[in-house]
């Protein structure tokens, strides 16, 4: 294995530490992407989405279902 391939793997292993949440919390719903006029721009945690709720004239909030297909 090249020097550059065990960089790329501890890249990688830094890199799933990194993203740990996300890869964990979307599946179960805890997170969710928040998207503006089609495009991701982020994410949104459960307890942020509480908030989020209270304003439907600006925020559409989709089932966990229908984020997870789009």
């Amino acid at each position: 294995m090249s020097s550059t391939e065990v960089k790329l793997s501890r890249l990688l292993i830094l890199a799933q530490k990194f993203n740990n949440f996300y890869l964990s919390g979307i599946h179960k719903c805890d997170i969710r992407p928040f998207v503006v006029e089609g495009k991701q721009v982020g994410l949104i945690k459960s307890d942020v989405l509480k908030h989020l709720e209270k304003y439907p004239e600006v925020f559409c909030i989709r089932a966990c279902e229908q984020t997870k297909q789009s």
